[in-house]
């Protein structure tokens, strides 16, 4: 079985698959669960509760806010940008726990140097405005 929570509603609880999660989020009364679907799902808990339950997968990159790093598109050392276009602040204490123990590259193209750039940011083969790169 995956590792997923579960949440109680009335006499019943409801599994939360966390594969689906994009990010938690923090409220006053608790925390919500934003879904690949969009949907938000409440959960009276803090994230302070739920984080030691959750996968490594998940990280706290602000204290308000609890991602999945499989939902990344690209981050910055202030900011993470999640499929479905979601824009979070990151502290850069979020910033060390993301990249502890990762490969992290420069990514400059081939064979350049990134100091002949006469202060340009080179440009790369996306093509189009997402920040991830992707097989196609």
């Amino acid at each position: 079985m995956d590792k997923d929570i579960f949440i109680q509603r009335g006499e019943k609880f409801v599994r939360l698959p966390l594969k689906s999660v994009v990010y938690f989020t923090a409220t006053e009364e608790g925390c919500e669960a934003i879904m690949v679907s969009r949907k938000r799902i409440f959960i009276g808990a803090s994230l302070n509760y739920i984080a030691p339950y959750l996968p490594d997968w998940f990280h706290r990159i602000h204290e308000s806010c609890i991602i999945n790093e499989q939902k990344v598109d690209s981050f910055s050392k202030t900011q993470m940008w999640l499929i479905g276009g979601y824009k979070l602040p990151m502290t850069k204490k979020g910033f060390r726990n993301l990249t502890k123990g990762r490969l992290v590259c420069d990514g400059s193209l081939a064979g350049e140097n990134p100091d002949s750039t006469n202060g340009k940011t080179p440009k790369n083969d996306l093509g189009n405005d997402t920040h991830a790169f992707s097989d196609n």
